[in-house]
Parts: structure tokens; C-alpha cells; sequence
């Protein structure tokens, strides 16, 4: 459990990093931010509806929801770096909490060949570049993450503390417009 978390972490480093360049490129399969007027279906795990979310999508972390000022997916299937198998899915949202601290929100789906088959979900807290952070993580069956065309979500989800190992979010959800 410990390698899958460190190997996991080390992919979303990456992945963040790999984020930070400028790729006006427009590749296939990666899609921009939805227009800051796109609402949302979703429900809070009480049954209520969240207004509707930011341009990016949104994290409710705790009674906290985290605004995504964007967000990028690839929804096409690639080769999984390790682990074997491929990565299926991918997504990423980034926006600052209450304080003003960043915010990073990791997805990926990994294959059934993979070492890390299922859903999983990486949240930052912090500059990681800084080694100032919190992590927080969970691996959920294949298809627990909603995908409806440029839109992931998933509700109901306990997220770990990275760092501690002790359940900081009992109902989790999240919206990524890609």
C-alpha cells in the first residue's frame, strides 16, 4: 500500500508539473475549461443541488467547496508510465481554498491490467514545489468516476490524509468541465 501511494504521488507531481508548460498545441483528446456560465446537475451527498459550478468545476472537501479555475482532461486511452496496464482517463482541476491556498485535484483511471486498476483521486494542498502540503487520496472501483462526454464526477467518497493516514473527508464529491 505504502509504493502504490508513493508511486501515485510521484504521478501526480508529474503530472502537475507537466501541467505548468504552455502547450497551445490543442491536442486531441485534451479540451479547455467549459465557458464560466456551464452549471451542474450534481448533488451534495445530502440530496441538495450545489449551485452551479466555476468555470473549472468544484471539489467539496469536508463543508469547504474548492472552485476550479480550470481544468483539463484526456480522456483517451495511453500507456501507463508504470504499473503496467494504460491510464484510461485522465483529469485535473486547480483553484485555491478559503485561505487562498492552491489547490490541485488529480483523477485517473487506471486499466484492469494495471498494478493500480480503479479510480483514483489525488487532492494538494499547498505548494508542492515548496514541500509546504497536505495530500489527501483514495482508490475506488473502475467507474465509481462518472465521464459524460467532457464532464467526470463522483459523490460519496472518503478521502485519506496522504500524509497521516486518518479519513478527513467523509462525503466527498467533485466536478471536473473539461
Amino acid at each position: 500500500m505504502q509504493f502504490r501511494r508513493l508511486a501515485l504521488s510521484i504521478l501526480v507531481l508529474a503530472l502537475v508539473a507537466a501541467g505548468c508548460g504552455d502547450d497551445d498545441s490543442g491536442s486531441p483528446g485534451q479540451t479547455a475549461a467549459a465557458p464560466s456560465g456551464s452549471t451542474s446537475g450534481a448533488t451534495t451527498g445530502n440530496g441538495d443541488t450545489p449551485a452551479p459550478s466555476a468555470a473549472g468545476g468544484f471539489l467539496m472537501l469536508g463543508d469547504e467547496r474548492i472552485d476550479f479555475d480550470s481544468a483539463r482532461c484526456f480522456l483517451e486511452e495511453q500507456d501507463a508510465a508504470a504499473g503496467g496496464g494504460s491510464i484510461l482517463a485522465t483529469g485535473q482541476g486547480f483553484g485555491t481554498n478559503a485561505e487562498g491556498i492552491d489547490v490541485a485535484f488529480d483523477f485517473t483511471r487506471f486499466s484492469e491490467e494495471s498494478m493500480f486498476a480503479g479510480d483514483d483521486i489525488n487532492v494538494t494542498i499547498g505548494d508542492p514545489f515548496a514541500g509546504e502540503t497536505v495530500n489527501y487520496t483514495v482508490s475506488l472501483d473502475i467507474g465509481a468516476v462518472s465521464i459524460e462526454g467532457n464532464r467526470l464526477s463522483a459523490s460519496g467518497f472518503a478521502l485519506e490524509s496522504f500524509d497521516t493516514g486518518t479519513v478527513v473527508s467523509v462525503d466527498s464529491e467533485f466536478e471536473l468541465n473539461c
